[in-house]
């Protein structure tokens, strides 16, 4: 991370990337994500410019919507690691979005590719797996940037895979103070897996965030989640709590953020260390 912080310290205060700093974000993005992480800062660099709306949290949605005819890609990598029977496991979750600006205050998305990696345990090998294909619609009800008090947003997204079915709704609200931004989300997740679906569980989540722009091109703050599941509509089987720093940096064509939460309540179905990188760019 020393060559990702010296070239966020050198950018402070400036809306373009430097010929160095290009350097520093394409080693970085090479050692991270290969050939696709390359891809991504050359298309941010020489793509047409647009106006930005940067994913500045990685667990909680903002109320922004992209403009119409705008199209950007998202690509979003978690990592987890958890303790099972003594043995540190570590998984890998990653989601490709392509979203598209439809009308004003509306925007469609799909998730093309989420996919996952689970280090071996109890004997079994790692392995990479296809999880599922996904559509996601947001609309933005409220803009505070037009004089309303804040910002306001409801999200739907469905996910199909091999043996699941997902449904999850989000009520997103967000408000600026001067260099500071509130974040908050309400979610409702329902899914389906097993043989002809029959497992199914309801998970109630909530997720907020805190950031300050410490200059127009980066921003640090704090994030969490809380959630409970509800497997076969019973009893909830878990409360499980995650927060954590996040740090956002982000030019006007290209943006990549990152958190690491930890758990904060002791659910041993859950990972312990939960980090996040989000990179996404315009075109």
């Amino acid at each position: 991370m020393t060559v990702l912080s010296a070239a966020l310290v050198k950018s402070v205060g400036k809306t373009d990337l430097t010929i160095n700093q290009l350097r520093h974000i394409l080693s970085l993005m090479k050692s991270l994500f290969g050939f696709s992480g390359l891809l991504v800062v050359f298309g941010s660099v020489f793509i047409t410019p647009q106006s930005l709306a940067d994913r500045h949290f990685t667990f909680p949605y903002e109320s922004y919507t992209e403009a119409p005819g705008v199209i950007e890609s998202e690509n979003q990598v978690f990592g987890a690691l958890r303790r099972v029977d003594g043995r540190i496991t570590f998984g890998l979750n990653v989601r490709n979005e392509l979203e598209f600006g439809v009308a004003r205050d509306f925007q469609l998305g799909i998730y093309y590719a989420n996919w996952s990696y689970r280090s071996g345990q109890g004997g079994e090998q790692a392995a990479y797996r296809y999880e599922s294909t996904a559509v996601e619609a947001k609309y933005r009800l409220m803009d505070e940037h037009k004089g309303q008090p804040f910002g306001l947003a409801v999200l739907g997204e469905v996910a199909g895979g091999r043996r699941f079915l997902g449904l999850e709704t989000r009520l997103i609200a967000d408000k600026r103070l001067g260099r500071w931004q509130l974040v908050y989300n309400l979610i409702v997740e329902s899914e389906w897996e097993d043989v002809q679906l029959r497992s199914r569980t309801i998970t109630l989540g909530q997720s907020a965030g805190l950031r300050y722009d410490l200059a127009p091109s980066l921003s640090l703050g704090m994030e969490g989640r809380y959630e409970a599941g509800f497997p076969n509509r019973g009893e909830s089987t878990s409360h499980t709590v995650f927060a954590g720093p996040v740090v956002s940096y982000h030019v006007e064509r290209f943006y990549v953020t990152a958190s690491a939460a930890f758990q904060v309540t002791d659910v041993r179905e859950q990972p312990r260390f939960f980090p996040r990188v989000i990179f996404g760019f315009k075109f």
